[in-house]
């Protein structure tokens, strides 16, 4: 319903300083994962403690998420993380940059988008991740299971259909496992918790990315300025959805690691930040409102 060109998201994007002032660049986001959750299920008949069963239906949901846990999904690289990895290799000069230069040479390195994702602050960069969140199962304190069930938090890699996820799933958590004696069919069931499309990517846009640069540097000269996909979700996703281009254009900033407290409790930004991104936003709309 919207006549727009393309849109810029304030909660995305944005950057950082270290404690000593200096300044380690801003996010230009252009892309995110797919936010889905789905469920991890096993029955069976149950029945009395005293009597245990051989198909006790905890520990084959412990061992279909043992399965999870050791499955690697395929590392993907997109025009965002090539983009994002190409700044980034720039200040890395230790493993983890040699690591990112590796990957971009050749994107079937593995062994490199591992070591990658080993970084608590590069994980989930280079492929889906899918995690268990929460557990629920169990009748009664003396009787055997009739359900186990987990919730599995995915965060999937843009343009890849959630259904084909939920599938693949299916797969990893029965490894090892026996069929459903009911109905012959999976013994772990997997089920979606929501209708969400995939995430798409919006293109990197010269012109934004051009305003947005120029508007950082005012404040912050000679900044880098980095390509993100987010690993989060935003309302950026419903435009793409619709074919409206959205551009996360933040300009606050936070002092890391301090201020790295995003959702928690202590969650915080520096005053001057605050002051710093009603500059930002009104350089920004200006040069792209064209003046």
């Amino acid at each position: 319903m919207l006549d727009v060109e393309y849109g810029l998201n304030v909660d995305s994007g944005g950057g950082a300083v270290r404690q000593d002032g200096s300044m380690i660049g801003f996010d230009f986001n252009t892309s995110e994962k797919t936010f889905t959750d789905y469920f991890f299920s096993v029955r069976n008949k149950g029945g009395h403690s005293s009597k245990p069963r051989a198909d006790n239906a905890i520990y084959q949901l412990a061992t279909a998420l043992k399965n999870l846990e050791s499955y690697r999904f395929q590392p993907v690289m997109n025009e965002t993380t090539r983009a994002y990895f190409t700044e980034r290799q720039k200040s890395e000069k230790g493993p983890l940059g040699d690591a990112m230069r590796a990957w971009l040479k050749d994107e079937n390195d593995g062994k490199a988008a591992d070591a990658i994702e080993a970084n608590d602050q590069e994980v989930g960069l280079t492929r889906t991740r899918c995690i268990p969140t929460m557990l629920d199962g169990g009748d009664a304190l003396n009787a055997l299971p009739q359900l186990a069930q987990a919730n599995i938090n995915c965060r999937i890699m843009p343009g890849v259909d959630p259904n084909s996820i939920r599938d693949l799933l299916e797969t990893i958590a029965n490894q090892g496992l026996g069929k459903d004696p009911v109905d012959n069919g999976p013994l772990v069931k997997v089920t979606r918790r929501d209708d969400y499309k995939a995430s798409l990517a919006s293109p990197l846009r010269a012109d934004v990315l051009k305003a947005y640069s120029d508007a950082v540097h005012a404040r912050w000269p000679g900044a880098p300025i980095v390509p993100e996909m987010s690993t989060g979700a935003s309302d950026a996703r419903d435009f793409r959805e619709v074919g409206i281009q959205v551009y996360g254009a933040d300009g606050a900033w936070v002092v890391a690691p301090i201020d790295f407290r995003a959702h928690g409790r202590d969650e915080r930004l520096p005053v001057g930040a605050l002051d710093d991104n009603v500059n930002h936003m009104e350089r920004l709309v200006k040069a792209l409102a064209g003046g």
